[in-house]
C-alpha cells in the first residue's frame, strides 16, 4: 500500500518535470530560429544597395509591422553599425508611414501593405517561400531543419534596389514575380 502511495506521489511530482524538460527543447529551437532570423535581417542589409537618394540618408531604417519574437528581438540591431551607418530600429510604423524604412520585416504580411511598399524602395522581409508571391522582396523558408531565403527581383529592381551577387548566390531561388 506504501509502495502505490510512494509511485503515485513521485509520478505527480515528476509529471510536471517530464512536460517542461520535454517542452524545453522546442522553446530552444525556436528560440535559435528567432536569432537565425534576427542575423539574416541584418547581414542582408550588408548585400543590398538603394538608390543614391535612399543610400544617403544618415542611418539605415528598419522597421516591423507586429509584435511577434522576431520583430522583438529585432530591436536589440538599433544603434548597431552596418556598411559604415547606424541602424534604428522601429516597430511603432503602420501603413504609409512604412514607406520611409530601408527594410521591413512582416511577421502577418497584409498583401495590401506589401503592394503599396512594393513601389517605393522597401525591401521586405517576411516567412514562408509564399511571402514573394505576395510582392514581398525576401521570403525566410525553412529547409532542411535550416532557415533558408528566397528573393524576388522584381519590385526590388522596379524601385533602383540592387542586390549583390553573393546574396543572390546565397538564395535558395532567385525569381522575378510580378
Amino acid at each position: 500500500m506504501i509502495d502505490k502511495v510512494i509511485r503515485s506521489f513521485c509520478r505527480l511530482l515528476l509529471a510536471p518535470l517530464l512536460m517542461v524538460a520535454t517542452a524545453c527543447p522546442v522553446y530552444a529551437e525556436d528560440a535559435s530560429e528567432t536569432a537565425v532570423k534576427i542575423a539574416f535581417i541584418f547581414n542582408f542589409f550588408k548585400f543590398i544597395e538603394w538608390p543614391a537618394e535612399v543610400e544617403n540618408r544618415g542611418k539605415f531604417l528598419l522597421c516591423a509591422d507586429a509584435e511577434g519574437a522576431v520583430s522583438e528581438g529585432l530591436q536589440m540591431l538599433d544603434g548597431k553599425t552596418v556598411n559604415g551607418k547606424p541602424l534604428s530600429v522601429r516597430r511603432d510604423l503602420k501603413g504609409q508611414a512604412l514607406r520611409a524604412c530601408h527594410m521591413v520585416y512582416m511577421e502577418n504580411p497584409d498583401t495590401a501593405i506589401l503592394r503599396d511598399l512594393s513601389v517605393y524602395p522597401v525591401v521586405t522581409v517576411g516567412d514562408g517561400g509564399d511571402f514573394i508571391q505576395q510582392y514581398g522582396v525576401i521570403g525566410l523558408v525553412p529547409q532542411d531543419n535550416r532557415l533558408s531565403f528566397v528573393i524576388n527581383l522584381t519590385p526590388a529592381q522596379a524601385n533602383g534596389i540592387k542586390i549583390r551577387a553573393p546574396l543572390l548566390k546565397l538564395a535558395k531561388t532567385v525569381q522575378a514575380v510580378k
